[in-house]
């Protein structure tokens, strides 16, 4: 199975770091990486997207900060994504493993360092929850 990880890192605008990640990838045979707090610039998206995900697919939420705070990526070889919501503190995916077929449901999540700034977190996730399918 191609592995999933999620990974709390800052510092992603570093060539050394982005080329020691780039090998962590493939070393652990990792098709699907959510990174948070990776401080990317908007103007340094593509060129750390090139260095770090040639010929992967890629979805970031720059929209709500200039510094990327979430960075979901996969290999369409091995992974079918699609986002569903994507807010500054969080990133929903459907996902497929298409070695498998297998459907299922990520969310990448940062939340925010204040109860207050953490409160429409909760409520885009209660919203998640509750148009989950069933099983």
């Amino acid at each position: 199975m191609v592995n999933i990880i999620a990974w709390n890192m800052g510092g992603l605008n570093n060539p050394n770091k982005q080329l020691d990640i780039k090998l962590f990838l493939s070393k652990h045979d990792v098709g699907l990486v959510g990174l948070m707090e990776t401080k990317v610039k908007e103007e340094n998206i593509d060129m750390v997207a090139c260095n770090l995900f040639g010929g992967w697919e890629w979805h970031t939420n720059v929209e709500y900060n200039n510094k990327v705070r979430k960075w979901v990526a996969w290999k369409s070889k091995d992974y079918q994504v699609r986002i569903l919501d994507s807010i500054e503190q969080l990133i929903h995916c459907r996902a497929q493993q298409i070695a498998t077929q297998k459907v299922f449901y990520i969310t990448f999540v940062y939340g925010m360092n204040s109860i207050a700034l953490r409160e429409p977190l909760w409520r885009r996730l209660r919203d998640i929850a509750y148009q989950m399918p069933l099983a």
